[in-house]
């Protein structure tokens, strides 16, 4: 092993003589009337000079500009920064002098490793004492606000820094030698100076009007015979690692790739990186991934500090792990932080490592909508948290693992905002699209609670495994969740078709799903390409080697799962949307009287083999009269309603299908509704246009006569072929269907037809006891056209029971009802009755027919 001494100046990257290193006990009072001699600055120094008064002064050209000048200078440690300093002017953001107490370079703009202490130059007129590390600038010490808001700022200023790298900046502003001391911190991350200076930032009219003197710089070098030791080592990526040593090593050492290797078989990295910013950390970049969850040993040999002191030969053994998809999880979100419950005011992500090892995150992604940041922790922990938040509010999580980046204000909305974390790759390891709605509590919704995972463990990102924090202080940055709410173990199962494009369908799902295990999706149209969006779970697209025609195809769910729940196999037809026509869509069923835990629901039924479009359609309620007041839609934007289909809308399916037995999910749309008051109203169906489509003025009254309390109790259309405004055309819901049927075959529906005869009836028998079983009579009918028709019930005695018609002008086809009541509205007693049809036409045609049915009570 081979023992480096390398110069001080190779990682200082200056090329000066031994003398300057013997220049830590310095002064200069510029009585000799020249800076190029004892000692000589440089820089600028066509544009300074000594003054009248033996001072150094900046005497620019009168435009906006930056000057600097600066000598050798190496004290470092139980060091003192004497100097005097006049500005005539207050200082500004665009007015300002920095003084390079240490420095690795005599330009000071290309000031890599060092400290400076900034007078002025900030809206809050304070002093402040700066690290350099590359293009990073922290701050170490600070003065309070205002100490140089004066017209002329004019004081002797004073730094110390001890042993124990302690920083106390002192000022005089009485030129009486009687320092008071303003700031103090702790910096021991630079140890050496090659070089002291001053910098003017200036506008044209201050180019002239900077003054320094009285210099006196005392200290000694620092002296290191420790050899630097290996901290820790990262994942930077699947072919990168990270090494961090204990202090800043020498890059002739450091970045050699013959100094690191993996033996058996023995493979040196690419390319080693050492960067001036980071002098204690290096990266190796290997040629070949490695292999993940597998072990590995890395050699590291002959590495030295700055000062020559070689490292042991060090052999790091580790497991590499690359993350699947939720190794970490995006775990809680504070996104509306007032009114604060008990919470610092301010927004945070937090993530959350769902495994047993260890996450290198240091070149992963967050990207916020259309916004990119680069994470700078190196590795989060098994089962560890880290917050994320903005740089101004990284103060407030100074007690939690935390990870502070350039965010703006309200960088986090209180709804609506796409989150993704991506690996080094761009691989996607978890993303959202988070909303007020995941609170699952309306009041919390509305700020001061975070949005807490349920369970971080789930394969996918859920939208229902989210709800407010039942925390008291209103979340649980960095801790184990506290959420309200349980994650919904509902199967999962197709819930809404949209059209894309010509040949491209979407998808949307009752639960999230899972990258890589996509469901099995046949269709009649051959194979589709399948695309899915992590930002949007739910959602799958379709695409099609050709255009869906109009005529309906088959698709068929014939496998899948997701988050652990089981697919609902489905098979539904589809066709490129045609325009809407009268009679396609008809109000199917209402319930206009729930329960009190339940909700209104409108039930429309696409009666044809077209697939439209939910867009062309609109809801709204009427007065007696028809006017149409709010107007409410009926889908989303490119939503399909499918042939044959029924489609339910409420404001709560969940309600709803807890109290009855309920259709297929993709019969559901939750949507505002419009009034719908309990004894009676008018709802209509339109088009955009405000054209009516169909319309119905309903009571309670049309209820059956058996129904004593229709609280909960739908009326079904029993044909879509009868008119929607009359009251025989609706009948309640049978007992036996639970009193409603949401988005299935109503209980009362009829299809009887008259095939060939004039008239016939749907039954031979029928019972008007509302047990679901052929509760309603229809008649249905052939006629010529303009056929006037008369239609009357008869007991077999003779005596007239019901009018069904009476000289109404009837359409060439149709259909009558008769529910088991008389004219007086009472229920007729079990019997034979006979119903007398007579019609007759314009031109002299004429007709008669009898028909006898059975009713049972």
């Amino acid at each position: 092993m081979r023992l480096y001494r390398h110069l001080f100046q190779l990682f200082w990257g200056t090329c000066i003589g031994l003398s300057a290193f013997a220049q830590t006990n310095w002064q200069d009072d510029f009585n000799d009337t020249n800076f190029s001699q004892n000692p000589k600055w440089l820089g600028d120094t066509n544009i300074f000079r000594v003054n009248q008064q033996q001072q150094l002064q900046l005497d620019a050209p009168a435009i906006t500009g930056m000057a600097q000048l600066a000598t050798a200078s190496s004290a470092s440690l139980k060091a003192t920064w004497q100097f005097y300093v006049r500005l005539d002017f207050n200082p500004s953001s665009n007015n300002y002098s920095a003084v390079y107490l240490m420095s690795n370079s005599d330009n000071l703009n290309l000031t890599t490793a060092g400290y400076l202490l900034q007078i002025g130059g900030n809206t809050a007129d304070r002093i402040s004492l700066f690290r350099k590390n590359g293009a990073l600038t922290t701050l170490i010490a600070e003065s309070a606000d205002g100490l140089v808001n004066s017209s002329v700022v004019e004081m002797n200023v004073r730094v110390t820094r001890d042993s124990l790298f302690n920083w106390t900046v002192l000022v005089d502003t009485t030129l009486t030698n009687t320092y008071v001391p303003i700031a103090s911190g702790t910096d021991g991350f630079w140890k050496n100076s090659a070089y002291f200076g001053v910098q003017c930032t200036y506008t044209s009219t201050r180019s002239d009007k900077f003054f320094f003197d009285d210099f006196v710089v005392t200290g000694e070098l620092f002296s290191d015979d420790t050899p630097p030791a290996i901290l820790g080592l990262a994942y930077a990526a699947a072919d990168r690692l990270t090494l961090t040593f204990s202090e800043p090593v020498d890059s002739a050492t450091a970045a050699s790739v013959q100094h690191y290797y993996l033996p058996n078989p023995l493979i040196n990295p690419q390319q080693v990186i050492w960067r001036a910013s980071q002098p204690a950390q290096v990266e190796l970049v290997f040629a070949t991934p490695f292999s993940n969850n597998t072990s590995y040993y890395l050699k590291v040999e002959e590495i030295a500090d700055l000062f020559g002191n070689e490292m042991n030969d060090t052999t790091v053994v580790f497991n590499f792990y690359r993350p699947d998809y939720r190794a970490v999880v995006i775990n809680e979100i504070m996104a509306d932080p007032e009114p604060a419950v008990g919470l610092p005011a301010a927004e945070y992500l937090e993530i959350f490592n769902t495994t047993q090892k260890d996450i290198g995150i240091g070149h992963w992604k967050l990207v916020l909508d259309e916004d990119t940041f680069a994470l700078s922790t190196d590795t989060i922990g098994p089962g560890s948290y880290q917050l994320i938040v903005s740089t101004a509010n990284a103060s407030l999580f100074s007690g939690l693992p935390h990870l502070a980046l350039p965010l703006g204000s309200n960088w986090l909305r209180n709804s609506k905002k796409a989150i993704l974390l991506l690996d080094e790759t761009n691989l996607l390891i978890d993303a959202l699209f988070y909303s007020t709605d995941w609170y699952q509590n309306t009041a919390k919704a509305t700020g001061g609670w975070s949005l807490e995972q349920i369970r971080g463990d789930l394969p996918c990102s859920e939208p229902t495994n989210w709800s407010a924090s039942n925390s008291s202080t209103g979340g649980t940055p960095a801790q184990a969740n506290m959420p309200e709410g349980n994650p919904k173990n509902d199967i999962n199962a197709i819930k809404a078709v949209y059209w894309q494009a010509e040949n491209e369908l979407a998808l949307r799902f009752t639960k999230a799903l899972q990258p890589g295990q996509l469901p099995v999706i046949l269709t009649s149209l051959g194979q589709p390409e399948l695309t899915f969006n992590p930002i949007s779970p739910n959602f799958i697209r379709l695409r099609f080697n050709q255009n869906l025609p109009a005529t309906k195809i088959e698709i068929i769910l014939a496998q899948g799962s997701s988050c652990g729940s089981a697919m609902l196999q489905d098979t539904l037809y589809v066709g490129a949307p045609q325009s809407l026509e009268p009679g396609d869509v008809v109000l199917n069923e209402l319930l206009f009287n729930p329960k009190p835990e339940d909700t209104d629901f409108i039930e429309l039924w696409n009666t044809t083999d077209k697939t439209l479009f939910l867009d062309d359609i609109r809801l709204a309620a009427t007065d007696e009269n028809g006017t149409i007041s709010t107007v409410f839609s009926a889908g989303d934007p490119n939503m399909l309603l499918l042939p044959k289909v029924y489609l339910v809308l409420s404001t709560d399916e969940d309600a709803i299908c807890g109290d009855y037995t309920c259709g297929k999910p993709r019969n559901f749309f939750e949507t505002a509704l419009p009034s719908m008051p309990d004894d009676e109203g008018g709802v209509v169906l339109i088009r955009p246009n405000l054209d009516v489509l169909e319309s119905v003025w309903y009571s309670e009254d049309w209820h059956h006569q058996l129904i004593s309390n229709p609280e909960g109790v739908s009326l079904e259309r029993v044909s879509p072929n009868l008119p929607s405004a009359e009251a025989l055309s609706w009948h309640s819901a049978a007992a036996s269907a639970g009193f409603a049927t949401p988005g299935k075959l109503n209980s009362q529906f009829n299809s009887a037809t008259a095939g060939k005869a004039r008239f016939a009836l749907n039954t031979e028998t029928f019972s008007p006891n509302n047990d679901g079983f052929n509760d309603v009579l229809i008649v249905s009918y052939d006629l010529p056209q303009g056929a006037v028709l008369t239609a009357q019930v008869f007991s077999l005695q003779g005596i007239p029971i019901k009018i069904l018609a009476e000289n109404e002008l009837a359409a060439p086809s149709g259909q009558l009802v008769w529910h088991g009541t008389t004219d007086e509205n009472s229920v007729a007693a079990s019997g034979i009755y006979v119903i007398l049809a007579t019609w007759f036409t314009p031109n002299g045609e004429t007709g008669k027919s009898k028909l006898t049915v059975a009713l049972s009570q």
